[in-house]
């Protein structure tokens, strides 16, 4: 089954407000008429989608870059042989009974969520499988047949996050949230991170470094 790496990044409460001002500010500058009323706000669809290049947000990208090189460790892959950009990065809103539709980040190679708030009951993150593994006809594993469930038949699987973790997963993994049953506000931060070889020589399975790249 799929491998999610999760771990806790804390920041001063000082600066998280910080955080979240600056954020919900995003939020009221990019509404109109047809997202005033929206349950779900997403910085990368209002023009807010490069949120590591706000300083406000500085140290924390820092903190997430060294997370997202221990997660790539943890796959025993040499994270000293590669570069990482963060290609997107924005920020989202969730209020009351809002969600996130299923989708996956075709465009680059490692996604994450990281909660600046959670209130408890304000939507889980559930990663969805398709095409299990185990299972050894399409769809059986979402019919009677299975007496019990568990990681090895599971179709969709919840992570439960706490204020301050980060989630991190491939960028193809199709994903969504549970809807927000309370009247407070879940506030999260996503990226989009591509990943080059520094050196391309002998390698075939992933991008030489953009920098020698020739555009026409």
């Amino acid at each position: 089954p799929l491998s999610i790496f999760k771990d806790t990044i804390k920041t001063s409460e000082k600066n998280k407000q910080i955080m979240i001002d600056e954020i919900l500010k995003m939020e009221e500058s990019s509404k109109n008429e047809s997202n005033e009323k929206a349950k779900t706000w997403t910085g990368d669809t209002r023009g807010h989608e490069f949120l590591f290049k706000n300083k406000n947000f500085e140290l924390l990208f820092i903190d997430i870059g060294n997370k997202i090189k221990e997660y790539i460790e943890s796959l025993s892959l040499n994270s000293s042989e590669l570069n990482f950009y963060f290609q997107r990065a924005w920020a989202t809103v969730t209020k009351n009974q809002g969600n996130i539709k299923p989708h996956r980040h075709n465009q680059s190679h490692i996604s994450f969520a990281y909660y600046l708030s959670l209130p408890k009951d304000s939507g889980a993150i559930v990663f969805l499988d398709d095409d299990p593994a185990n299972q050894i006809a399409p769809g059986l594993f979402r019919s009677k047949l299975v007496r019990k469930p568990s990681l090895l038949n599971a179709p969709e699987v919840t992570i439960e996050a706490k204020e301050n973790d980060i989630i991190i997963f491939p960028s193809k993994t199709r994903h969504t949230t549970k809807s927000n049953q309370t009247n407070k506000i879940r506030i999260s931060i996503s990226a989009d991170i591509v990943i080059t070889l520094k050196n391309s020589k002998s390698y075939e399975r992933l991008m030489p470094d953009f920098s020698i790249w020739k555009r026409f």
